[in-house]
């Protein structure tokens, strides 16, 4: 476990929202956890019973690209990925809450090109 926490591979799940097995973030060099400014990184998600149940929330270095499950790098710095879930309110109805939160990736600058 230590490991894999110094590694940068671990990610803190709440299963009782569901099961975070198959959840994978590509994209990015998975020991370091970095990827470079333009890169786009690809949320594979589990897989859950209900369309538009979830969605992938993004801080800091990138954004969310339209098809809801990609995200470009943007700048330098560090970028945070989460995937939230629609799940049952306090109440009622149902609210959006942090599913699956995996460790921050670091964004370099793009180096020199060709």
């Amino acid at each position: 476990m230590t490991r894999t926490l110094g590694s940068g591979q671990a990610l803190c799940a709440f299963r009782a929202l569901g099961e975070p097995e198959g959840f994978k973030l590509e994209g990015m060099n998975p020991e370091r956890r970095e990827a470079q400014v333009g890169d786009v990184l690809s949320v594979v998600m589990p897989g859950l019973p209900e369309a538009g149940s979830t969605r992938v929330e993004v801080w800091g270095s990138g954004r969310l690209r339209p098809d809801g499950t990609s995200v470009e790098l943007t700048e330098p710095g560090v970028v945070q990925v989460e995937v939230w879930v629609a799940a049952p309110g306090r109440f009622f109805g149902t609210e959006w809450r942090p599913w699956i939160v995996p460790g921050p990736v670091r964004v370099l600058p793009r180096g020199p090109g060709i």
